[in-house]
Protein backbone atom coordinates (compact mmCIF):
# COMPACT_ATOMS: atom_id res chain seq x y z
CA UNK A 1 0.00 0.00 0.00
CA UNK A 2 1.01 3.50 -0.74
CA UNK A 3 0.93 6.38 1.53
CA UNK A 4 1.74 9.62 0.87
CA UNK A 5 1.88 12.70 3.31
CA UNK A 6 2.20 15.87 2.79
CA UNK A 7 2.68 17.83 6.23
CA UNK A 8 3.72 16.84 9.70
CA UNK A 9 1.49 13.73 10.12
CA UNK A 10 1.80 10.02 11.88
CA UNK A 11 0.25 7.88 10.03
CA UNK A 12 -0.59 3.56 11.20
CA UNK A 13 -0.52 1.13 8.69
CA UNK A 14 -1.30 -2.39 8.97
CA UNK A 15 0.50 -5.32 7.42
CA UNK A 16 -1.12 -8.98 7.35
CA UNK A 17 0.63 -11.45 7.86
CA UNK A 18 -0.29 -15.67 7.00
CA UNK A 19 1.93 -18.95 7.71
CA UNK A 20 1.23 -22.81 7.58
CA UNK A 21 2.30 -25.45 9.70
CA UNK A 22 0.13 -27.33 6.96
CA UNK A 23 -0.73 -26.28 3.81
CA UNK A 24 -3.17 -23.69 2.47
CA UNK A 25 -2.73 -19.40 3.40
CA UNK A 26 -4.95 -18.19 5.31
CA UNK A 27 -5.34 -14.13 4.89
CA UNK A 28 -6.74 -12.07 7.68
CA UNK A 29 -9.67 -10.03 6.53
CA UNK A 30 -9.43 -6.09 5.99
CA UNK A 31 -12.93 -4.32 6.84
CA UNK A 32 -14.23 -1.26 4.07
CA UNK A 33 -14.62 2.24 4.43
CA UNK A 34 -18.20 3.40 5.58
CA UNK A 35 -17.69 6.99 3.81
CA UNK A 36 -16.57 8.10 0.70
CA UNK A 37 -16.04 11.02 -1.48
CA UNK A 38 -16.79 11.33 -5.54
CA UNK A 39 -13.94 10.44 -7.53
CA UNK A 40 -11.98 7.80 -8.72
CA UNK A 41 -10.68 4.53 -6.47
CA UNK A 42 -8.49 1.29 -7.36
CA UNK A 43 -9.10 -1.98 -5.30
CA UNK A 44 -8.55 -5.62 -4.80
CA UNK A 45 -10.81 -8.17 -5.72
CA UNK A 46 -11.23 -12.23 -5.58
CA UNK A 47 -13.97 -14.47 -7.13
CA UNK A 48 -14.73 -16.85 -4.89
CA UNK A 49 -16.90 -20.26 -5.12
CA UNK A 50 -20.61 -19.79 -5.16
CA UNK A 51 -22.24 -19.22 -1.79
CA UNK A 52 -19.45 -19.26 0.16
CA UNK A 53 -18.77 -16.48 3.41
CA UNK A 54 -15.48 -17.89 4.20
CA UNK A 55 -13.06 -15.94 1.88
CA UNK A 56 -9.97 -17.57 2.37
CA UNK A 57 -7.68 -18.57 -0.03
CA UNK A 58 -8.48 -21.95 -0.10
CA UNK A 59 -12.32 -20.86 -1.22
CA UNK A 60 -11.23 -18.83 -4.17
CA UNK A 61 -12.36 -20.12 -7.69
CA UNK A 62 -10.00 -22.01 -9.81
CA UNK A 63 -11.36 -18.87 -12.66
CA UNK A 64 -9.93 -16.63 -10.08
CA UNK A 65 -6.54 -16.95 -11.54
CA UNK A 66 -8.65 -15.41 -15.21
CA UNK A 67 -9.16 -12.02 -13.63
CA UNK A 68 -6.79 -9.28 -12.84
CA UNK A 69 -6.43 -8.61 -8.89
CA UNK A 70 -7.28 -4.85 -9.45
CA UNK A 71 -10.24 -3.31 -9.43
CA UNK A 72 -10.94 0.16 -10.76
CA UNK A 73 -14.18 2.34 -9.13
CA UNK A 74 -15.72 5.50 -9.77
CA UNK A 75 -18.09 6.94 -7.11
CA UNK A 76 -20.66 9.75 -8.61
CA UNK A 77 -23.54 11.42 -6.73
CA UNK A 78 -25.71 8.50 -7.85
CA UNK A 79 -23.22 5.19 -9.30
CA UNK A 80 -20.86 3.13 -8.04
CA UNK A 81 -19.28 2.19 -11.70
CA UNK A 82 -16.90 -0.62 -11.33
CA UNK A 83 -14.19 -1.75 -14.15
CA UNK A 84 -12.58 -5.44 -13.74
CA UNK A 85 -10.44 -7.19 -15.86
CA UNK A 86 -10.12 -10.32 -17.34
CA UNK A 87 -7.40 -11.86 -19.51
CA UNK A 88 -8.05 -11.74 -23.59
CA UNK A 89 -7.02 -13.97 -25.07
CA UNK A 90 -6.20 -16.98 -22.72
CA UNK A 91 -3.01 -17.67 -23.87
CA UNK A 92 -4.04 -21.09 -23.90
CA UNK A 93 -6.74 -20.80 -26.08
CA UNK A 94 -5.69 -17.82 -28.60
CA UNK A 95 -8.16 -18.98 -31.18
CA UNK A 96 -11.37 -18.98 -28.78
CA UNK A 97 -13.51 -16.76 -27.23
CA UNK A 98 -13.16 -14.08 -30.21
CA UNK A 99 -16.45 -12.26 -29.16
CA UNK A 100 -14.60 -12.12 -25.14
CA UNK A 101 -13.23 -14.71 -22.81
CA UNK A 102 -16.65 -14.02 -20.90
CA UNK A 103 -20.19 -13.16 -22.14
CA UNK A 104 -23.46 -12.73 -20.08
CA UNK A 105 -21.72 -11.46 -17.11
CA UNK A 106 -24.56 -10.48 -14.61
CA UNK A 107 -23.50 -8.63 -10.83
CA UNK A 108 -26.62 -8.97 -8.55
CA UNK A 109 -27.00 -6.37 -5.70
CA UNK A 110 -29.96 -6.12 -3.43
CA UNK A 111 -31.34 -8.90 -5.36
CA UNK A 112 -31.29 -6.93 -9.08
CA UNK A 113 -28.92 -7.97 -11.32
CA UNK A 114 -26.92 -5.74 -13.58
CA UNK A 115 -25.34 -6.94 -16.83
CA UNK A 116 -21.55 -6.26 -17.44
CA UNK A 117 -20.86 -4.02 -20.31
CA UNK A 118 -17.48 -5.84 -22.18
CA UNK A 119 -15.14 -3.84 -23.93
CA UNK A 120 -12.61 -5.93 -25.98
CA UNK A 121 -11.13 -3.31 -28.67
CA UNK A 122 -9.51 -1.12 -26.12
CA UNK A 123 -7.48 -4.88 -24.59
CA UNK A 124 -5.60 -2.95 -21.41
CA UNK A 125 -2.41 -4.41 -20.19
CA UNK A 126 -2.10 -5.63 -16.79
CA UNK A 127 -0.62 -8.13 -14.55
CA UNK A 128 -1.74 -11.13 -13.48
CA UNK A 129 -0.96 -12.43 -9.77
CA UNK A 130 -1.86 -14.72 -6.96
CA UNK A 131 -2.26 -17.31 -9.65
CA UNK A 132 -3.02 -21.04 -8.61
CA UNK A 133 -1.00 -24.16 -10.04
CA UNK A 134 -3.68 -25.66 -11.30
CA UNK A 135 -5.08 -22.54 -13.36
CA UNK A 136 -1.40 -22.00 -14.75
CA UNK A 137 -1.86 -25.65 -16.30
CA UNK A 138 -5.48 -25.01 -17.71
CA UNK A 139 -4.70 -21.30 -18.75
CA UNK A 140 -1.57 -21.36 -19.73
CA UNK A 141 -1.25 -17.67 -17.29
CA UNK A 142 2.18 -17.60 -15.13
CA UNK A 143 2.75 -15.61 -11.93
CA UNK A 144 3.54 -11.77 -13.29
CA UNK A 145 2.52 -12.53 -16.83
CA UNK A 146 1.31 -8.88 -18.49
CA UNK A 147 -1.75 -9.42 -20.66
CA UNK A 148 -4.08 -7.70 -22.95
CA UNK A 149 -7.44 -8.16 -21.16
CA UNK A 150 -11.11 -7.73 -21.63
CA UNK A 151 -12.88 -4.76 -19.54
CA UNK A 152 -16.17 -5.75 -18.20
CA UNK A 153 -17.99 -2.67 -16.31
CA UNK A 154 -20.45 -3.09 -14.20
CA UNK A 155 -22.94 0.39 -12.94
CA UNK A 156 -24.93 -0.18 -9.58
CA UNK A 157 -26.05 2.68 -7.15
CA UNK A 158 -23.54 4.20 -5.04
CA UNK A 159 -24.68 3.36 -1.90
CA UNK A 160 -23.17 -0.79 -3.30
CA UNK A 161 -19.35 0.75 -2.31
CA UNK A 162 -20.37 -0.25 1.48
CA UNK A 163 -21.65 -3.84 0.49
CA UNK A 164 -18.49 -4.82 -1.81
CA UNK A 165 -16.42 -6.06 0.78
CA UNK A 166 -19.28 -8.65 2.06
CA UNK A 167 -19.46 -10.25 -1.02
CA UNK A 168 -21.84 -10.07 -4.24
CA UNK A 169 -22.94 -13.17 -6.50
CA UNK A 170 -21.83 -13.17 -10.03
CA UNK A 171 -22.41 -15.42 -13.09
CA UNK A 172 -20.97 -15.77 -16.10
CA UNK A 173 -20.50 -17.59 -19.67
CA UNK A 174 -16.92 -19.04 -19.79
CA UNK A 175 -15.98 -18.98 -23.45
CA UNK A 176 -12.52 -21.17 -22.84
CA UNK A 177 -12.11 -24.41 -21.36
CA UNK A 178 -15.29 -24.81 -19.32
CA UNK A 179 -17.64 -23.23 -22.69
CA UNK A 180 -20.72 -22.98 -20.03
CA UNK A 181 -22.16 -20.47 -17.22
CA UNK A 182 -20.36 -20.27 -14.26
CA UNK A 183 -21.62 -18.74 -10.52
CA UNK A 184 -19.46 -17.22 -8.44
CA UNK A 185 -18.93 -14.79 -4.88
CA UNK A 186 -17.00 -11.32 -5.82
CA UNK A 187 -15.45 -9.61 -3.23
CA UNK A 188 -13.69 -6.26 -3.33
CA UNK A 189 -11.16 -4.61 -0.99
CA UNK A 190 -9.00 -2.08 -0.31
CA UNK A 191 -10.57 0.46 -1.23
CA UNK A 192 -7.98 2.99 -2.21
CA UNK A 193 -8.85 6.64 -3.28
CA UNK A 194 -6.61 8.19 -6.43
CA UNK A 195 -6.43 11.72 -6.98
CA UNK A 196 -7.98 14.15 -5.59
CA UNK A 197 -11.71 14.64 -5.01
CA UNK A 198 -13.82 15.86 -7.68
CA UNK A 199 -17.38 16.74 -7.63
CA UNK A 200 -19.89 15.14 -9.31
CA UNK A 201 -21.59 16.82 -12.48
CA UNK A 202 -24.29 14.48 -13.48
CA UNK A 203 -27.22 16.43 -11.92
CA UNK A 204 -26.49 19.86 -11.07
CA UNK A 205 -29.51 21.92 -9.17
CA UNK A 206 -28.50 25.10 -10.36
CA UNK A 207 -25.82 27.09 -11.78
CA UNK A 208 -24.19 30.41 -11.43
CA UNK A 209 -21.20 32.41 -12.54
CA UNK A 210 -18.97 34.76 -10.34
CA UNK A 211 -15.79 36.68 -11.20
CA UNK A 212 -13.14 36.10 -9.08
CA UNK A 213 -9.90 38.31 -8.45
CA UNK A 214 -6.74 36.06 -8.67
CA UNK A 215 -3.23 36.19 -7.04
CA UNK A 216 -0.58 34.14 -6.63
CA UNK A 217 3.13 33.53 -4.86
CA UNK A 218 5.84 31.17 -4.91
CA UNK A 219 7.36 29.63 -1.76
CA UNK A 220 10.32 27.51 -1.19
CA UNK A 221 9.42 23.58 -2.13
CA UNK A 222 7.85 21.66 0.42
CA UNK A 223 8.55 18.08 2.19
CA UNK A 224 6.66 15.23 0.65
CA UNK A 225 7.27 11.49 0.92
CA UNK A 226 5.93 8.40 -0.06
CA UNK A 227 6.07 4.78 2.07
CA UNK A 228 5.38 1.77 0.00
CA UNK A 229 4.89 -1.21 2.60
CA UNK A 230 3.51 -4.46 1.75
CA UNK A 231 0.09 -5.33 2.42
CA UNK A 232 0.39 -9.05 2.76
CA UNK A 233 2.79 -11.48 3.11
CA UNK A 234 2.44 -15.20 3.14
CA UNK A 235 5.08 -17.22 5.68
CA UNK A 236 5.16 -20.14 3.68
CA UNK A 237 5.63 -23.54 5.65
CA UNK A 238 7.53 -22.85 8.79
CA UNK A 239 10.02 -25.39 9.73
CA UNK A 240 10.49 -27.13 13.37
CA UNK A 241 14.29 -27.91 12.30
CA UNK A 242 15.08 -24.30 12.18
CA UNK A 243 14.08 -20.47 13.05
CA UNK A 244 12.48 -19.51 10.23
CA UNK A 245 13.38 -15.75 8.59
CA UNK A 246 11.27 -13.91 6.00
CA UNK A 247 13.06 -10.89 4.81
CA UNK A 248 10.76 -8.03 3.35
CA UNK A 249 11.36 -4.21 2.04
CA UNK A 250 9.69 -0.98 3.00
CA UNK A 251 10.37 1.43 0.12
CA UNK A 252 10.29 5.27 1.20
CA UNK A 253 10.50 8.13 -1.68
CA UNK A 254 11.74 11.64 -0.65
CA UNK A 255 11.53 15.13 -2.08
CA UNK A 256 12.52 18.37 -0.34
CA UNK A 257 13.15 17.19 3.20
CA UNK A 258 16.17 19.55 4.50
CA UNK A 259 17.34 19.00 8.04
CA UNK A 260 14.08 16.68 8.48
CA UNK A 261 13.55 13.01 9.19
CA UNK A 262 10.67 10.11 8.97
CA UNK A 263 10.55 7.23 11.58
CA UNK A 264 8.98 3.99 11.03
CA UNK A 265 8.59 1.87 13.60
CA UNK A 266 6.77 -1.34 14.59
CA UNK A 267 6.40 -4.13 17.30
CA UNK A 268 9.54 -5.96 17.99
CA UNK A 269 7.21 -9.30 17.94
CA UNK A 270 3.50 -10.53 17.38
CA UNK A 271 1.47 -13.40 17.28
CA UNK A 272 -0.16 -15.61 14.67
CA UNK A 273 -3.26 -17.46 15.51
CA UNK A 274 -5.04 -20.34 14.26
CA UNK A 275 -9.12 -20.94 13.45
CA UNK A 276 -8.67 -23.09 17.14
CA UNK A 277 -7.40 -20.47 18.97
CA UNK A 278 -3.80 -22.09 19.17
CA UNK A 279 -0.91 -18.98 18.83
CA UNK A 280 2.09 -19.10 18.05
CA UNK A 281 4.67 -15.71 18.34
CA UNK A 282 6.91 -14.25 15.23
CA UNK A 283 9.45 -10.99 16.15
CA UNK A 284 9.98 -8.47 13.72
CA UNK A 285 13.03 -6.61 13.52
CA UNK A 286 13.51 -3.28 11.05
CA UNK A 287 17.28 -2.31 10.16
CA UNK A 288 16.78 1.22 9.80
CA UNK A 289 14.26 3.67 11.63
CA UNK A 290 15.47 6.77 10.61
CA UNK A 291 15.38 8.31 7.20
CA UNK A 292 16.19 11.23 5.38
CA UNK A 293 16.58 10.18 2.27
CA UNK A 294 15.53 8.03 -0.43
CA UNK A 295 15.79 4.86 0.40
CA UNK A 296 15.00 1.31 1.07
CA UNK A 297 14.51 -0.25 4.73
CA UNK A 298 15.05 -3.76 5.33
CA UNK A 299 13.09 -5.95 7.72
CA UNK A 300 12.96 -9.52 9.05
CA UNK A 301 10.10 -11.80 10.58
CA UNK A 302 11.58 -14.71 12.74
CA UNK A 303 9.40 -17.52 14.13
CA UNK A 304 11.66 -19.65 16.24
CA UNK A 305 11.76 -23.34 14.94
CA UNK A 306 11.31 -24.78 18.56
CA UNK A 307 7.75 -22.59 19.10
CA UNK A 308 6.93 -24.27 15.50
CA UNK A 309 7.96 -27.88 17.18
CA UNK A 310 5.61 -27.00 20.21
CA UNK A 311 2.87 -25.90 18.06
CA UNK A 312 -0.08 -27.63 16.46
CA UNK A 313 -0.56 -28.18 12.67
CA UNK A 314 -3.18 -25.68 10.99
CA UNK A 315 -2.72 -22.21 9.48
CA UNK A 316 -1.98 -19.33 10.86
CA UNK A 317 -2.15 -15.53 10.48
CA UNK A 318 -2.07 -12.19 12.25
CA UNK A 319 -1.15 -8.36 11.95
CA UNK A 320 1.91 -5.96 12.61
CA UNK A 321 1.08 -2.30 12.45
CA UNK A 322 3.84 0.26 11.12
CA UNK A 323 3.81 3.81 12.30
CA UNK A 324 5.13 6.63 10.22
CA UNK A 325 6.07 9.69 11.62
CA UNK A 326 7.17 13.07 9.85
CA UNK A 327 9.61 15.33 11.86
CA UNK A 328 9.70 18.68 10.65
CA UNK A 329 13.35 21.04 9.93
CA UNK A 330 13.68 22.94 13.22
Amino acid sequence: MKKTIKKIIATSLTLILSAAISISPVFAEQGSPTTFENGNYTSKINYYKKGTTDFTYSNTSMCNSLFVREADITLTQNNCIIDTYVAFPVPNYKDKGKEGTITNVKLTYNNNDYDGVSDIETKSEKKFTEIAFMANIAFGITEGDVLPTQKITFTLPREAINDLDKGLDISAYINVSLNRTEFFKVRVTEITKVGNSEPDVENPSEEKTQSMELSASIGAPKPSYTVDIPSSVNLGLLSSEKNNDFKYTIKVDTSNLGKGHIEISAPNQGELQASDGKKIKFTNTLETKNITETKTVNGTFTVLGEDVKSATAGDYSGATEFTIKYFAEK
